[in-house]
């Protein structure tokens, strides 16, 4: 494998794996420091042996090896440390303080229920930490202006983990973002507070807001203003999700995040238009400069987030290697943008887009000097084949982390890169000029008119190739040690192409059948369960047989997001509903569900758990005495006022209360069995 021969890429992938390996070392901090010490020590030494000896070679690069991988699990595990002392140091001061004042920095994504803001905490000794706003939408609701800012007398909370199986870990997420804590509230609870000026680093998404702003004054069609925000400036916060599963399924959701395509169109085209510069002495240089702050601005202008800074500095030193060292090669300065950002924030590599990002580039590096040594010798093709060579080839770099995190394969991503694509270009080259213009002069709001024609288009192009029979194949969810074996076939497949064409076929025929038998075996074990889910207003019990899943519930069955992720973890192929039973047996356990619509007179043998639900009129104590269950359960059907009454009532009588609201879902299993501090025969787990 080609990429292998230069250091630079080998001490950086050994980087990457130490700080994945980080998070789940089982060694302190200080020893990882205490090897990377003796690491370099010994480096130092050897630098003072005579080279020559083979050995030695050897032992420099065993050391070089484990220094690199010691600075990785370095840090990240300072950078969690100091993000859990953070995140500390604001729980203390929202246990303390009776009000909360904030200034939002950058709005966020917007569903049905709130809308998201990143806003920053205002106080003199912790001035500056960051926590995500979700405003609720209600009759009252507005947005709130990027920079503005509130004071409201309810506090911060932490942001939960899943409550239910198979759940996106928005905590998670969140932390890798840098956030921990979150408020939510409606807009009649905050208070305005006087402006302050924002910093130089938040400035970037007020003018990100302000270019939306002029978009959505002077566009006509809603439709057109939250497309255009996406593809211009990468705001998909108003952005509805019929178009964003058109574009997932036609395989161009990458147009609506602006991130290395947007910036590689924008470099590609100031160096076409400024390319007479080459002509004169210093044109190189000064032509480098113009098109670096090219991209630069146009970070700026699309709100300078995580994503457009990536690209920008991966391009920046691409960019630099290909100026000013004509021996360089290209994959050596991806790796110098790879180790600046690490060493700045080791939270990119936990981040989805910055994965797929380096995965696009890296591949393109890699194999497309390949593909464009094989340019057919027909007239007019070049353009075409290089179109098709970068859209394979990112595909197939991407592919296996498209698989594990969205179960879904585009199969016509080909057809739609090579007709959009082009266009998309043009339209964004014309959009930004055209924005730029009418910002500093509205009244050549008239530019807007063929862009809007151009985004009509583009939608109508979208949404014909998204509906074209079986656009998209759904893969079953698989875990990371599937991914591990799905990443290294990728390589192995670019170094077939590489050495052995005419082997490209077989190889991957092979691969694809031996990845599709992993997976298969590679499925749940678990095949039997009963999960009492979390579920707001409701109760709903779900059983699985297999890949079956019953489904007990009062009401009509309903899309539901929660339920859907656990099929689609679980790869549930068929889906029953029934009416919730007042008394059943699982697992040895008997189980009465109770909503207050009876009276606790049935002659039934003792209980083992007693689900309460809907807000029962009950007295609890009186249940218990005559049943003498061993385990109370309360779903999030219920208020939380009848929830405290039922837990210290449970407390009084020494029995465990579980609230699916605070722990999450309740999961039985037949597979397993957890002893808890109660009972050591209660076969149950607690999620």
């Amino acid at each position: 494998m080609g990429f292998v021969e230069f250091p630079l890429v080998r001490l950086g992938l050994v980087l990457l794996l130490g700080i994945y390996a980080g998070p789940s070392s089982p060694f302190s901090f200080d020893l990882h420091l205490e090897v990377a010490c003796y690491c370099v020590l010994l480096l130092l030494f050897l630098c003072f042996i005579p080279s020559g000896a083979q050995s030695r070679t050897y032992l420099f690069s065993v050391l070089a090896y484990g220094t690199c991988f010691c600075c990785g699990v370095l840090l990240i595990q300072a950078k969690e440390q100091r993000f859990n002392l953070v995140q500390e140091q604001l729980n203390k001061k929202v246990a303390t303080s009776k009000t909360l004042r904030f200034q939002i920095v950058r709005q966020g994504n917007e569903t049905a229920y709130n809308v998201k803001y990143e806003a920053k905490l205002l106080d003199k000794e912790q001035s500056g930490l960051r926590f995500l706003v979700r405003l609720k939408k209600d009759s009252s609701c507005h947005y709130l202006q990027i920079g503005s800012s509130w004071e409201t007398h309810s506090k911060l909370t932490k942001i939960a983990s899943p409550k239910n199986p198979g759940s996106f870990d928005y905590a998670d997420y969140m932390k890798y973002q840098g956030i921990g804590f979150q408020w939510s509230g409606a807009t009649h609870s905050l208070k305005p507070l006087h402006k302050i000026p924002l910093t130089w680093q938040e400035r970037p998404a007020l003018w990100q807001a302000q270019a939306s702003g002029t978009l959505d004054k002077h566009l006509q069609q809603q439709e057109n203003f939250e497309l255009l925000a996406a593809l211009l400036l990468g705001n998909k916060s108003q952005l509805d999700p019929e178009t964003k599963q058109q574009f997932a399924t036609a395989g161009i959701m990458h147009l609506l995040a602006v991130s290395g395509l947007h910036l590689g169109i924008v470099l590609l085209f100031t160096r076409q238009v400024l390319g007479f510069l080459k002509r004169f002495k210093y044109g190189h240089k000064l032509l480098f400069l113009l098109t670096l702050l090219s991209i630069w601005t146009f970070a700026l202008l699309t709100g300078a987030s995580a994503s457009v800074l990536r690209a920008a500095t991966m391009f920046s030193c691409i960019l630099f290697g290909r100026t000013f060292l004509a021996r360089g090669h290209s994959m050596n300065s991806l790796f110098v943008s790879l180790w600046i950002l690490l060493l700045i924030d080791p939270f990119f590599a936990f981040q989805l887009g910055f994965q797929l990002s380096y995965m696009a580039v890296f591949f393109i590096l890699w194999l497309m000097p390949v593909w464009n040594a094989r340019t057919p010798k027909i007239n007019g093709v070049k353009k075409l084949w290089q179109l098709c060579g970068v859209s394979l080839i990112a595909q197939a770099g991407t592919a296996p982390l498209s698989l594990y995190y969205f179960h879904q394969f585009p199969l016509y991503f080909l057809l739609s890169n090579l007709i959009v694509l082009p266009f998309v270009g043009l339209v964004l080259v014309y959009g930004i000029i055209s924005l730029i213009t009418v910002m500093l002069w509205p009244q050549a709001e008239l530019l807007f008119i063929p862009l809007e024609f151009a985004v009509d288009l583009l939608r109508a192009v979208t949404k014909y190739i998204s509906e074209l029979p079986r656009a998209s194949f759904a893969v079953p969810s698989f875990g990371f040690a599937v991914l591990l074996t799905f990443l290294w076939s990728s390589l192995l497949v670019g170094w077939t192409y590489l050495k052995r064409p005419l082997r490209l076929f077989p190889i991957s025929l092979c691969l694809c059948i031996g990845l599709g038998i992993l997976i298969r075996i590679q499925q749940p074990k678990k095949t039997s369960a009963l999960i009492i889910s979390q579920q707001f207003g409701r109760t709903e019990l779900w059983q699985r047989q297999g890949k079956q899943l019953v489904i007990y519930q009062s009401d009509s069955l309903e899309a539901n997001y929660s339920r859907s992720a656990y099929v689609q973890a679980e790869n549930i192929a068929q889906l029953q509903q029934l009416p919730i039973p007042t008394l059943f047996y699982y697992a040895g356990n008997r189980v009465l569900v109770i909503d207050g619509s009876f009276t606790p007179d049935l002659d039934l043998e003792p209980i083992d758990i007693l689900l309460l639900t809907s807000n029962a009129k009950i007295h609890l104590e009186r249940w218990i005495n005559r049943y003498h269950p061993k385990l109370i359960i309360a779903d999030g059907s219920s208020y939380n006022s009848n929830k405290q009454r039922w837990r210290a009532t449970a407390k009084k009588e020494r029995l465990p209360f579980y609230d699916t609201s605070q722990q999450g879902a309740f999961v039985f299993e037949y597979w397993k069995i957890l002893l808890n501090k109660y009972y050591s025969n209660l076969p149950l787990k607690l999620f």
